[in-house]
């Protein structure tokens, strides 16, 4: 059981009022628990899930959050469109297909690494991306917990990649995640929903619509 083996790890069997959670990971060599924790932590989750996942392949992950927005979980899922061009790989078409709304980060033009509303002939353009790993729970294990680092739930990053996850519950780092997720990736850079898009990347634009989730227009960036 998930959720018995993240209370037992996370709260290290405290039976505290308001325990303190403030651990770290390292993969592929604590792959397994790192897993089994995640997992835990979606399934014991009563409330919201919000997620901002550059990439998503992960079977197991991927099945968590469909079986929490089953139970009525709210979910938010925002995601980078250099995620969505994996093909086959991807797990958000999943996600989609189960009526989750997903939202899809616009990208800012950088010229030479800063930002700007016009550039020189001789300056290069690229455009920003959105690379955060974290989950933001609301109501699960330990209460208000955020989980981030440098891992995708991807197979090569539990089993392949050496990458870093911290877990914490403490307030003001899971307030600041809140803040941030709300006011600079859900709300300022997420637009209405454009057919075309979702057709683009192999979504369902009229059950993306029924729902009301919203698709970013990519295309018309800069008008």
């Amino acid at each position: 059981n998930c959720v018995q083996f993240a209370q037992h790890y996370l709260l290290k069997d405290t039976f505290l009022s308001n325990p303190i959670i403030d651990s770290f990971f390292f993969t592929p060599d604590e792959a397994y628990i790192l897993k089994q924790i995640l997992v835990g932590l979606i399934d014991a989750e009563t409330t919201m899930l919000k997620a901002a996942l550059f990439r998503l392949t992960d079977s197991d992950i991927t099945q968590a959050i469909i079986d929490a927005h089953k139970r009525g979980v709210t979910i938010e899922v925002v995601v980078d469109s250099g995620g969505l061009d994996i093909g086959q790989y991807s797990k958000i078409s999943a996600l989609e297909s189960q009526n989750i709304p997903i939202f899809v980060y616009q990208p800012v033009d950088l010229f030479n690494g800063r930002v700007k509303k016009k550039r020189s002939k001789k300056e290069s353009s690229y455009q920003s991306i959105m690379h955060h790993k974290t989950f933001i729970f609301t109501d699960s294990i330990g209460g208000s917990v955020v989980v981030c680092g440098s891992l995708n739930p991807t197979y090569a990053a539990f089993h392949g990649n050496e990458e870093m996850v911290i877990v914490r519950n403490n307030k003001v780092f899971v307030d600041q995640w809140n803040k941030h997720f709300d006011r600079d990736l859900r709300g300022q850079l997420l637009g209405p929903l454009h057919a075309f898009d979702a057709h683009d990347f192999g979504l369902d634009a009229q059950r993306l619509a029924q729902t009301g989730a919203k698709f970013i227009s990519l295309h018309q960036h800069g008008n």
